[in-house]
């Protein structure tokens, strides 16, 4: 029961990563669109700040999803 009970959690995490990587990527390409749209300078540097920390995270969370399955 125990070992059932480690594989079923161990599903639900990469259901949970995949989900999470979803919307990191759906963030990002509101991100870039953002960049496109914005006027200012500091604004197309904010948000492309975010487009950068939201690749890494993406890249992080898909290196990590593996593990889970």
């Amino acid at each position: 029961m125990l070992q059932s009970q480690e594989e079923v959690m161990k599903i639900k995490d990469a259901l949970l990563i995949q989900k999470t990587i979803n919307q990191v990527e759906v963030a990002e390409r509101k991100c870039r669109l953002y960049v496109d749209m914005a006027e200012d300078a500091a604004t197309r540097t904010s948000f492309g700040v975010q487009v950068k920390v939201l690749e890494k995270t993406s890249k992080d969370l898909r290196d990590m999803l593996p593990k889970f399955m």
